[in-house]
C-alpha cells in the first residue's frame, strides 16, 4: 500500500488537481496538479496530496499566469474600485497605464499612492508626451515648443523615468501632442 506524501513545510497550502496548466512560455497546455503553500507556487506536476492537505479539484479548467493589459485607462478610477473586480475577474494581473500621450504626474506620487493603498493589480506606467507638454507650456501649446521647452520636457521626461516610468508614450492626435513637430 503507498503512503501519503507528508509536506515538508508548515505553511498552509492546498493542491490543485486536474487542472490544465499554461506555464506562458508558448508550450501547450499540460495536464498537472499545483501545490500552493503560503500563497505561492510550490511545486507543480505529477503530484500527490500531502497529509492532511486540502485538495481543490479544478474540474479540467485551465490554470494560467495573470494576463497583463498593455493598454489600460485603468488609473482613473483605481483609488474608487481598488479591488478591480472587472479586470481581475478576467484574468488580468497587471495593468499598464500612461498610453497615448496622457499620464499622472509626477509618477512618483502615483506610485506612491499606490504603495500607501495598493490595489489588487500590480501597475505599471509609462509617462505621457502629452502630459509632459502640457507641464512645460500650459494653455500656450498651440504651437511648436522652443528649444528652452523641449530642454525642459527631456528634463521632466528624465526625471520620470528615474521615478519608474517603463517609457515615453506619445498621443499626437490629442491636444496638446497634435502641435507637436
Amino acid at each position: 500500500q503507498e503512503e501519503t506524501p507528508v509536506c515538508t513545510n508548515d505553511a498552509p497550502g492546498y493542491l490543485l488537481t486536474n487542472i490544465e496548466v499554461i506555464d506562458g512560455s508558448g508550450s501547450p497546455a499540460t495536464s498537472a496538479s499545483v501545490r500552493v503553500s503560503d500563497g505561492k507556487i510550490s511545486e507543480l506536476g505529477s503530484l500527490e496530496a500531502c497529509a492532511d492537505e486540502t485538495i481543490i479539484d479544478g474540474g479540467g479548467l485551465t490554470l494560467a499566469p495573470g494576463f497583463i493589459d498593455t493598454h489600460s485607462h485603468g488609473n482613473g478610477d483605481i483609488d474608487d474600485v481598488p479591488d478591480a473586480l472587472a479586470s481581475i475577474s478576467q484574468g488580468i494581473t497587471t495593468m499598464i497605464v500612461g498610453q497615448d500621450g496622457g499620464s499622472e504626474y509626477p509618477l512618483a506620487d502615483f506610485f506612491a499612492k499606490m504603495e500607501a493603498a495598493p490595489s489588487t493589480l500590480n501597475v505599471a506606467s509609462y509617462v505621457g508626451h502629452n502630459t509632459l507638454r502640457g507641464e512645460v507650456m500650459g494653455d500656450d501649446y498651440k504651437r511648436v515648443a522652443t528649444n528652452d521647452e523641449v530642454a525642459a520636457m527631456s528634463a521632466l521626461l528624465a526625471s520620470e523615468l528615474e521615478s519608474g516610468a517603463l517609457g515615453l508614450a506619445t498621443g499626437l492626435e490629442y491636444d496638446p501632442g497634435i502641435y507637436s513637430e
